[in-house]
């Protein structure tokens, strides 16, 4: 890994802690010391949301387009996050469209399903694959898909689907839960009808995919992450299109 580029997205539920390794070997191939990545260094930005909003991004275009402290090693912004609004990331997509020299993003979130398409395009993401590649460690932890049991899910009566999405949906209410679990759960859902899509046609497998169910799913994903969503609605609707 040679981070070439100046942004960069670590994604899935172990994102934290691949994201750490990842740090220390940007730092090896930057020369840089390890105290470089601490709050010691002014130049070293490590920012945690739960929902990203407009002002946040503007905060940090306001730090991105100040002068560094130093010219002698690259500004780092490490970006976590569980969420963000279309406002926030359109904001955001403006600063890595047009970078500071020697400024380099590290955004790190539970799903590439939060991002906007135009925003991706902007990363260069780091698989699980990638970080195994270069040797660097990370603890495996149970996804939130492991626990939804989206096969299960898909062959519930409507009433047990229902209520199943309701209890979901009153866990993030209650704070119980974090929305991006129903994020998680709509992902394990896609993959699990995608998985399930194959068919025998004259002895071949066919994949026929269910294209209402998948639009279902990505539009309820997509609002998930507005402000102040009906998670309840948007399961409940996806609940029915199943």
């Amino acid at each position: 890994m040679n981070f070439s580029h100046h942004a960069y997205g670590i994604f899935g539920e172990d994102a934290g802690l691949r994201a750490d390794e990842i740090l220390k070997e940007f730092a090896r191939t930057k020369n840089m010391p390890a105290e470089m990545l601490s709050a010691a260094n002014p130049d070293f930005h490590r920012m945690k949301f739960e929902r990203l909003a407009v002002d946040d991004s503007r905060s940090l275009r306001g730090i991105h387009d100040t002068m560094p402290f130093s010219a002698q090693v690259p500004r780092i912004f490490v970006i976590e996050l569980h969420e963000a609004t279309r406002e926030a990331q359109n904001a955001l997509l403006k600063i890595l469209e047009e970078p500071r020299p020697d400024n380099y993003f590290f955004i790190v979130a539970p799903s590439a399903e939060v991002f906007l398409p135009t925003v991706l395009s902007r990363l260069e993401v780091i698989s699980p694959d990638d970080t195994n590649r270069n040797s660097l460690s990370r603890t495996k932890k149970p996804k939130s898909s492991d626990k939804t049991g989206a096969a299960d899910f898909l062959k519930m009566p409507l009433a047990e689907k229902i209520a199943f999405v309701d209890e979901l949906a009153a866990q993030i209410s209650d704070e119980k839960a974090e929305k991006h679990e129903a994020v998680a759960f709509l992902n394990s859902l896609e993959k699990e009808l995608y998985a399930s899509a194959a068919v025998s046609v004259s002895g071949s497998a066919v994949r026929v995919l269910p294209a209402a169910k998948f639009e279902a799913i990505a539009r309820a994903r997509d609002y998930v992450n507005d402000r102040a969503p009906s998670v309840k609605m948007l399961l409940e609707y996806v609940a029915l299109s199943l």
